[in-house]
This record gives structure tokens, C-alpha cells and sequence, in this order.
């Protein structure tokens, strides 16, 4: 390979630094170790580019460049020592970063060195499989999971495309071949971008899908189901890639929708959750009073808090490393939301969720503002839940 570094239309680059002794050094970015992104160095060597394929496909090329340095840092470790200390949960790391160190760690170039993420292992034995959904906008895409190393759950298959099962199933098949075995399907929720390939996935790999009771009374008419999940219960998946136990607990948290399940990573040291739909990296969570109920979706909010999470793995967008903030933003834009719908209110008098808008959720742009509608209306209810407003011939009026 060529040490020279080649003309790029690319202004920022990717770059690893690694000294004479082959010692590399990783930033962290949210709590997940992780390439510096900087202006192309002048004198570095160019040794691939990353095309990422998850979330938002308008995300452009990188290029990525190996800078040799002098730095013996205490925190720069070879490319083997990184890799064992992300298998050991030591720490988080993104996909271009896992991939880089391989190529580092191999005597052999590989055959490509434009690189695609097609799976996202973040945490090891946690793979988010980002898949084109009938999902609400800005969102494009739900993240399906494969977990565990020796046995193995598929959580959320929601796609309703062939080419989209099909590369799911490339994945699948692989971890199959490496001897992993398929326990079954969990479904988080009952939306319909949740469980689009659950019909699909379970006919063509013989796997039972399970969920919490109420999703399976929810979904009764168009899925099969045998094990009804519940608060507290395990998820036994054997033992992960270095040896240690592998199970996921289920929380109960209805909120978003009433059959609502999260699964924690009891690992310790990890403190990785499958989060479904309680945030999101891309958009936001949608609180329908048909059906949700914004008072326990806080409060299921707090309580995920208080158990330590670490990355945080939703429906959609990337993992979320820091999983504590990401659940105290949540929590907090949730009560200054209320705070300015009861303003609203005091303000305008006895209303309607619909005539309140344009105060209280003046940041929203028009067209979403029939969601904007359920939500506000989602906070109305819990306000009167709370004894801080009631409702009078059709409208609310504060007390």
C-alpha cells in the first residue's frame, strides 16, 4: 500500500495516531472510545474510508488516515489490548473504530478498504441492525438488535422490505454459521415499526417471538406467540465471547405504549439497555393518550435512571453512550413541556389541546402540529390527573 497520501475531496478526515511500538491512541466521544475527527493531515497515510449505512444514508464518506507519532501516552494501547478491553466491557466503541483496529492488528491488507457498516457492536454481544421502516419522520430507519454470543434473541424485526430482510438475514445467518443459536424474537412494543419481519423472521429461522401480555393481546390477530415476558424476568443467552454469564432482565414500562418492555444487560460492567421506544437519537417519542400515558411514561423514565445505565441502544438513531444524560434530557424537556402548556392554558383560559399550540409549542413547525395535538393533550390529562387543572364542558381550565 502506498505511504503517500492520495488527493481527497474530503475536508475532514478520520485519524489514528500510532507510535513506533504499534501503541494507538482513541478519543471519547460520549463514552464511546472512538476516532478523532479532524482537517486531513498533510503527512499522514491514508488506509481506507468509511461509508456509513445506519440511521441517516445522507451521512457522507470518510476518509481515514494513520499518523504515526512519537507519544507514549499511558492511555494508548495496541490495537489487540483495545479490542480486549471492548470485549471485556471495559469500554464502548464505535464500528470505524473496531474496524480500523483490526486492519492495524492484521498482517495481511484486507480485500476492501472502503468499509460499510452493515452491524453496529458498540457494546459486545449487542448488535444494532439499523433497518428501513414506516416509521415517523425525521426517523427513517428502526434498529433491529441481535444479543448474546452463544445463544442469541432478535429484538424489534421491523422492516417490511425484502431487501432490508435480506440483509438481516445475511447477518443472521452468519452469526449462525459461527455456531450462535436463535432463542427466539422479543418485541419491545406493538407499533407497526416494531414488528414488520416477526412473521417473516420466525417462519424462516423456526424461532419463537415473545413480549409482554399486553403486546401479545395487542398483536393477537397478526402474530403467534409462546412466552409472555414480564417485569423482573430473565433472558438466559448462555455466556458471551469471553466467558462470563449473558442475560438480559425485562422492565416493564409502559408509558409510551401499555405493553412496553426494556431489557437491561445484567453483565457487570456493562449497563447496556434495549430501550425501544422510551428516547431516541433520531426524532423524538410520541406520548398518544389513545393509548400512552404521560404521567407513568415519566416515571419510567426516572426509574431506568436510577439503575445505572450505561449505553443506551433505541428504536432509532445510533447507540447513545451516555445513557444517565440522555434519560435526565428526556425527563427534563418532558416538565418544561408541561410547564408551558399549563402557562398556555393560564393564559388563554378554558381550552382545547388544539388552540393551545401555538404558545406552547411555538418551536414546532405547522406540520407537525396533529402530533403536536396528542402530545399536548397527553400533558393536559396528566395535569388533571394531578390535580392542577380539570376539565369542564369539553375544555380544560386551570384550578
Amino acid at each position: 500500500m502506498s505511504t503517500e497520501t492520495p488527493a481527497s475531496s474530503h475536508a475532514y478526515a478520520a485519524v489514528i495516531a500510532q507510535n513506533p511500538s504499534g501503541a494507538c491512541g482513541l478519543k471519547k466521544a460520549n463514552n464511546i472510545m472512538d476516532l478523532s475527527r479532524e482537517l486531513r493531515p498533510e503527512n499522514g497515510t491514508k488506509i481506507g474510508s468509511w461509508h456509513p449505512h445506519h440511521h441517516d444514508v445522507r451521512e457522507q464518506e470518510i476518509d481515514i488516515y494513520r499518523l504515526e507519532t512519537e507519544d507514549e501516552d499511558a492511555s494508548m494501547k495496541s490495537p489487540g489490548e483495545w479490542i480486549e478491553s471492548w470485549r471485556n466491557l471495559e469500554c464502548n466503541m464505535s464500528p470505524l473504530a473496531q474496524k480500523v483496529l483490526e486492519y492495524l492488528q492484521s498482517p495481511e491488507p484486507p480485500v476492501s478498504n472502503r468499509w460499510s457498516e452493515i452491524s453496529n457492536e458498540v457494546v459486545s454481544g449487542i448488535r444494532q441492525v439499523p433497518l428501513t421502516s414506516p416509521t415517523l419522520p425525521p426517523a427513517e430507519h428502526t434498529n433491529a438488535y441481535l444479543i448474546g454470543d452463544d445463544e442469541l434473541i432478535l429484538v424489534d424485526p421491523a422492516t417490511y422490505e425484502l431487501s432490508e430482510r435480506n440483509k438481516l438475514e445475511k447477518i443472521l445467518r452468519g452469526l449462525l454459521a459461527q455456531g450462535m443459536k436463535l432463542k427466539a424474537i422479543v418485541l419491545t412494543h406493538h407499533h407497526f415499526d416494531h414488528f414488520g419481519a416477526a412473521e417473516w423472521a420466525s417462519k424462516t429461522f423456526e424461532a419463537p417471538i415473545w413480549a409482554h401480555e399486553i403486546t401479545q393481546e395487542l398483536l393477537a390477530d397478526k402474530l403467534s406467540f409462546t412466552r409472555k415476558l414480564q417485569e423482573n424476568d430473565q433472558i438466559n443467552l448462555g455466556n458471551d465471547r469471553s466467558g462470563r454469564p449473558f442475560s438480559l432482565e425485562v422492565r416493564f414500562t409502559p408509558g409510551h405504549a401499555p405493553g412496553h418492555i426494556v431489557l437491561c444487560d445484567t453483565r457487570p460492567g456493562s449497563g447496556a439497555m434495549i430501550v425501544g421506544d422510551m428516547v431516541a437519537a433520531v426524532g423524538t417519542i410520541i406520548i398518544d393518550p389513545e393509548e400512552g400515558d404521560m404521567h407513568r411514561y415519566i416515571e419510567e423514565l426516572r426509574r431506568l435512571r436510577t439503575l445505572q445505565p450505561g449505553c443506551v441502544f433505541p428504536a432509532h438513531g445510533p447507540p447513545i453512550g451516555n445513557g444517565d444524560a440522555k434519560f435526565e434530557q428526556y425527563i427534563k424537556h418532558r416538565l418544561t413541556r408541561e410547564k408551558m402548556v399549563l402557562g398556555a392554558l393560564m393564559d388563554h383560559g378554558p381550552a382545547l389541546a388544539s388552540e393551545l399550540l401555538d404558545q406552547a409549542y411555538a418551536d414546532t413547525p405547522r406540520h407537525l402540529y396533529p402530533l403536536a395535538e396528542r402530545a399536548c393533550l397527553a400533558h393536559l390529562i396528566k395535569l388533571a390527573a394531578d390535580g392542577k387543572i380539570c376539565l369542564e364542558d369539553g375544555r380544560y381550565r386551570a384550578t
